[in-house]
């Protein structure tokens, strides 16, 4: 269980030892010196917290969560054994300086720190969404989740062969080439791309809506979600029979493709669709179904099983 402690009663807990510890309240101006005689502390929350600088930090802490303080501007001395850190909305903190070695997830969305080298860490994981971030120097070769959602990136430097799980949502892309070979999920909806390169074979999901595309690449055969809405997009590719959703509405298309066996959501309102849709249900059993249009009523004879 978490011991959450009064600042003013923070000598006293040392005979609890308990492994994890929760420093919240406004009135913590300072990490205490008392604080890195702590060693049995593996997981210290602080949060809320008025502090400065992140200093005196337990010497065997593995998961750090310092999230909403908002006054915090220096991070130093982290322990080696640190895996995890959350730096989320500290929004005064620019810098961040040596990482440990052991490292695998950083969370720093909503700080201002707008410059990252990582080529040398271990990272598993980086989420840096909101922060400004107009480059990134390189990436390490272990990461496999990477997440910089709502920057103002202009291009996308060569990601590492690993990575399976990539967000550049709402950036200033204008195109995407060089994906890594074992991505299976790319999150790219809200910039203002015109082109797609070649998508990876291991890809799952795919989610490029809101765009300015006018056709997509071939798709993946492993693909299982697919949301191309709110493009320009006149005409869809063959899609995979693995796909089980599909949104492409807002578009310019005027016909499907034969829809697969295991399609289970379709949107496919406000395009130029036909007065009777050319739509093969086969033998699908929809949860899902929209063939909307703003300016007509659309008849739609199939029967559709809820």
């Amino acid at each position: 269980m978490a011991f959450n402690i009064n600042p003013n009663d923070l000598e006293n807990c040392k005979k609890y030892k308990d492994p994890k510890l929760v420093i919240n309240s406004q009135s913590v101006t300072k990490i205490t010196d008392t604080l890195i005689e702590f060693y049995w502390v593996k997981e210290l929350i602080i949060f809320n917290t008025k502090i400065t600088k992140l200093e005196n930090l337990p010497p065997n802490l593995i998961k750090l969560i310092a999230k909403n303080n908002y006054n915090l501007t220096h991070v130093s001395d982290l322990p080696e054994s640190l895996t995890y850190l959350d730096l989320t909305n500290c929004d005064h903190l620019h810098n961040l300086h040596k990482l440990p070695s052991d490292l695998k997830s950083l969370y720093i969305d909503n700080t201002s720190v707008n410059e990252i080298d990582l080529a040398y860490s271990n990272l598993e994981l980086l989420e840096a969404d909101s922060i400004n971030l107009e480059t990134i120097k390189s990436l390490p070769a272990t990461l496999e989740k990477l997440s910089i959602e709502s920057n103002n990136l202009e291009e996308i430097i060569e990601l590492p062969t690993n990575l399976k799980y990539l967000n550049i949502a709402h950036n200033n892309l204008n195109k995407i080439y060089n994906l890594n070979p074992y991505l299976e999920e790319l999150h790219c909806e809200g910039n203002n791309i015109i082109e797609l390169g070649n998508l990876p074979s291991t890809l799952k999901l795919l989610d490029c809506s809101h765009n300015e595309l006018v056709e997509l690449p071939f798709l993946p055969m492993e693909l299982e979600e697919l949301d191309c809405s709110n493009n320009n997009i006149t005409t869809l590719p063959d899609l995979p029979d693995t796909l089980k959703e599909l949104d492409c509405c807002n578009n310019n298309i005027t016909t499907l493709p034969d829809l697969p066996d295991k399609l289970k959501e379709l949107n496919y309102s406000n395009n130029m669709i036909a007065e009777e849709p050319n739509i093969k249900l086969k033998k699908n059993t929809y949860n899902n179904i929209s063939l909307h249009r703003e300016d007509k009523d659309i008849e739609f004879n199939e029967t559709i099983t809820l």
